[in-house]
Protein backbone atom coordinates (compact mmCIF):
# COMPACT_ATOMS: atom_id res chain seq x y z
CA UNK A 1 0.00 0.00 0.00
CA UNK A 2 3.18 2.73 0.59
CA UNK A 3 2.97 5.30 2.53
CA UNK A 4 -0.35 5.74 5.17
CA UNK A 5 -0.65 9.32 4.19
CA UNK A 6 -0.04 8.98 0.37
CA UNK A 7 -2.74 10.59 -2.39
CA UNK A 8 -5.39 8.03 -3.51
CA UNK A 9 -5.12 7.96 -7.40
CA UNK A 10 -3.82 11.57 -6.97
CA UNK A 11 -6.37 12.68 -3.99
CA UNK A 12 -5.43 14.13 -0.80
CA UNK A 13 -6.57 13.34 2.64
CA UNK A 14 -6.82 16.91 3.13
CA UNK A 15 -8.62 16.73 -0.36
CA UNK A 16 -10.84 14.02 0.83
CA UNK A 17 -11.84 15.69 4.06
CA UNK A 18 -12.40 18.75 2.22
CA UNK A 19 -15.30 16.96 -0.11
CA UNK A 20 -16.82 14.70 2.87
CA UNK A 21 -17.49 18.69 4.38
CA UNK A 22 -18.93 20.03 1.57
CA UNK A 23 -21.05 17.16 1.18
CA UNK A 24 -22.41 16.99 5.20
CA UNK A 25 -23.01 20.20 4.30
CA UNK A 26 -25.47 19.80 1.81
CA UNK A 27 -23.35 19.88 -1.78
CA UNK A 28 -24.07 17.64 -4.12
CA UNK A 29 -21.48 14.49 -4.42
CA UNK A 30 -20.95 15.57 -7.77
CA UNK A 31 -20.86 18.90 -7.34
CA UNK A 32 -18.37 18.50 -4.73
CA UNK A 33 -16.18 16.26 -6.30
CA UNK A 34 -15.85 18.57 -9.16
CA UNK A 35 -13.70 20.77 -7.29
CA UNK A 36 -11.04 18.03 -7.23
CA UNK A 37 -11.63 17.25 -10.77
CA UNK A 38 -12.73 14.00 -10.45
CA UNK A 39 -16.17 11.98 -11.83
CA UNK A 40 -18.00 9.38 -9.51
CA UNK A 41 -16.60 6.24 -10.42
CA UNK A 42 -13.19 7.80 -9.16
CA UNK A 43 -14.60 9.16 -6.30
CA UNK A 44 -16.04 5.93 -5.15
CA UNK A 45 -12.95 3.62 -5.10
CA UNK A 46 -10.49 7.18 -3.39
CA UNK A 47 -13.95 7.49 -0.95
CA UNK A 48 -13.77 4.03 -0.03
CA UNK A 49 -10.06 3.57 -0.06
CA UNK A 50 -9.48 6.28 2.31
CA UNK A 51 -12.23 4.65 4.62
CA UNK A 52 -10.53 1.41 4.85
CA UNK A 53 -7.05 3.24 5.36
CA UNK A 54 -8.54 5.35 8.34
CA UNK A 55 -10.72 2.36 10.18
CA UNK A 56 -7.04 0.30 9.99
CA UNK A 57 -4.91 3.01 11.28
CA UNK A 58 -4.42 2.12 15.04
CA UNK A 59 -2.37 5.47 15.40
CA UNK A 60 -5.51 7.37 14.73
CA UNK A 61 -2.85 9.37 12.11
CA UNK A 62 -5.68 9.14 9.42
CA UNK A 63 -8.35 10.51 11.43
CA UNK A 64 -6.48 13.25 13.55
CA UNK A 65 -5.56 15.00 10.17
CA UNK A 66 -8.73 14.51 8.15
CA UNK A 67 -10.59 15.94 11.49
CA UNK A 68 -8.47 18.93 11.31
CA UNK A 69 -9.12 19.07 7.53
CA UNK A 70 -12.78 18.83 7.78
CA UNK A 71 -12.97 21.40 9.93
CA UNK A 72 -10.87 23.60 8.21
CA UNK A 73 -13.46 23.51 5.22
CA UNK A 74 -15.59 26.23 4.13
CA UNK A 75 -19.51 25.81 4.85
CA UNK A 76 -21.46 24.71 1.76
CA UNK A 77 -23.98 27.92 0.28
CA UNK A 78 -26.61 25.10 0.62
CA UNK A 79 -25.67 24.99 4.04
CA UNK A 80 -26.05 28.54 4.37
CA UNK A 81 -29.07 28.66 2.46
CA UNK A 82 -30.68 26.14 4.49
CA UNK A 83 -30.48 28.14 7.94
CA UNK A 84 -32.12 31.15 5.78
CA UNK A 85 -28.85 33.01 5.05
CA UNK A 86 -29.63 34.15 8.88
CA UNK A 87 -25.50 32.97 9.87
CA UNK A 88 -23.35 30.80 8.13
CA UNK A 89 -23.19 26.85 9.11
CA UNK A 90 -20.01 26.13 10.48
CA UNK A 91 -17.94 22.73 10.50
CA UNK A 92 -18.15 23.53 13.76
CA UNK A 93 -22.06 23.05 13.63
CA UNK A 94 -21.70 19.39 12.82
CA UNK A 95 -19.08 17.69 14.91
CA UNK A 96 -16.28 14.71 13.24
CA UNK A 97 -17.94 12.33 15.66
CA UNK A 98 -21.86 13.03 14.11
CA UNK A 99 -20.02 12.59 10.84
CA UNK A 100 -18.23 9.86 11.44
CA UNK A 101 -21.66 7.97 13.17
CA UNK A 102 -23.49 8.66 9.37
CA UNK A 103 -20.60 6.96 7.37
Amino acid sequence: MGNLLDPVEGITLEQWAGVNAKIVAGTATDEAIKAIGIDAPKWDRVNNEWLTRMRNDTSFTISKIYAAAFNAAPAAPAAAAATGGSAPVSPESYPFEKWIEAM
